[in-house]
């Protein structure tokens, strides 16, 4: 009975070291390990998918080989790193130019993990750095061929709609509190942990404590590069909604013609991207997004990138109501969808359980810019030109101070081509 029971554990313990190993050569990021001498010990699939483009003989032994074409002097730098552990290496990027090919361009970050151990993680960016060639070309063709006035006015729309793409994706990206390998390494290793005796058995003290290490190593990594990651993001995020508002405000002063490039946009569609752009500060205030979409069919014809401007404006305007009261039931804002009398315009409500108002709604609207303290958004005055620019109303209405706000936003309805 006590020979089956061995045969059970080891069996059961090579299926999780199997499950490990499968689990971490399929990690959708490309990490290896190495020596002080660049010899390579362990590498996922990703690593491998990366490097044998860089191999000249189908060999991936030693990483130092492989990059020496990148132009980094990988050695010297690892050679030269005196602390026990740390970063060496924090996204560099890397250009390798291979024979009838496009460049390739890769970010990499090194890490000593102990005296002879060395973690590298590796990410592919040429899609990234050709998208920025891109825009570099067309701004050069586009400055051999228009005015001043021309190329500062196209140039505009077309950042202004490139940022409000990277805004709802970096808000996207900060919603994700905890990656799915974290996840999964911290599983594996409270498995190991309850197993922790029969792999010692079948494996040996010293290879199990290595492997829960190596574990636990491996965790951490990936929970420094996520934080890292999260601080990139949120300043992105705040510098983005900066450029946003400084876009809105040169647009201004590039001549007075409307925007002849609108398109139709169903209204909910461009409701709910900007709610994605505000996830981060929806999940930190635990504000909740009730919606009552009675007309979710209607489109609107206009500037998508203004538009999604002035609804992340209103919701920013919400978000710092609740900031300035102390709240004593659950943030809500409310959306709601509807049609005008005459079914020739659709409004869009937007409730919050705020702090509200006193003064005169109008009174709101006096300026230019916004009045709130350190507000880098964009002024109701503004919001409200946006709209009438798009033949539509704003206003705005509150019972009172400590009786919440509503913002309502109207537009006419723009029927789709061929209905």
């Amino acid at each position: 009975m006590l020979d089956s029971f061995v045969q059970f554990s080891e069996h059961e313990h090579e299926n999780e070291h199997e499950k490990l190993l499968r689990f971490l050569y399929l990690a959708p990021v490309a990490l290896l390990e190495i020596d002080v001498g660049g010899d390579i010990h362990l590498m996922n699939g990703y690593a491998s998918g990366y490097l044998m483009p860089l191999s000249k003989t189908g060999s991936l032994t030693n990483l130092f080989d492989l990059l020496l074409e990148t132009g980094i002097d990988l050695p010297e730098l690892v050679a030269s790193y005196a602390a026990e552990s740390g970063t060496i290496i924090k996204d560099r990027r890397l250009r390798y130019d291979s024979a009838g090919a496009s460049p390739v361009y890769f970010s990499l970050t090194v890490e000593r993990l102990s005296a002879d151990r060395y973690m590298v993680a590796m990410s592919d960016i040429t899609i990234q750095v050709r998208q920025e060639e891109r825009i570099s070309t067309m701004i050069e063709q586009e400055a051999l061929h228009r005015g001043r006035a021309e190329i500062a006015a196209g140039v505009l729309h077309d950042i202004g709609n490139a940022i409000t793409g990277v805004g709802t994706g970096v808000n996207r990206l900060l919603g994700e509190t905890v990656w799915p390998e974290e996840d999964g390494l911290s599983r594996l290793e409270l498995m190991f942990q309850d197993v922790y005796e029969s792999l010692c058995g079948a494996l040996g003290v010293a290879k199990t404590d290595a492997l829960l290490r190596y574990t636990s190593e491996l965790q951490a990594t990936l929970r420094a590069r996520r934080a890292e990651l999260n601080e990139h993001l949120e300043s992105t995020a705040k510098t983005v909604a900066h450029i946003s508002e400084v876009l809105a405000l040169q647009r201004q002063y590039v001549g007075n013609k409307r925007d002849q490039t609108h398109t139709v946009i169903p209204l909910v569609q461009l409701v709910e991207d900007s709610i994605s752009m505000q996830n981060a500060a929806l999940e930190k205030r635990r504000i909740s997004i009730r919606r009552q979409y009675n007309d979710a069919s209607a489109s609107v014809a206009g500037s998508r990138t203004d538009l999604i401007r002035v609804c992340v404006n209103m919701l920013r305007n919400a978000f710092d109501s609740f900031d300035r009261t102390e709240m004593h039931a659950e943030p809500v804002v409310l959306l709601e969808t509807s049609r005008s009398p005459d079914k020739t315009r659709v409004v869009l409500s937007m409730s919050d359980n705020g702090g509200g108002f006193a003064a005169d709604p109008q009174e709101l609207f006096a300026l230019g810019v916004s009045r709130k303290k350190n507000s880098d958004g964009m002024g109701l005055f503004a919001c409200r030109k946006i709209i009438e620019s798009h033949n539509g109303r704003l206003w705005l209405a509150s019972d009172g101070p400590g009786k919440g706000a509503v913002a309502h936003i109207e537009l006419p309805i723009q029927e789709e081509q061929g209905t």
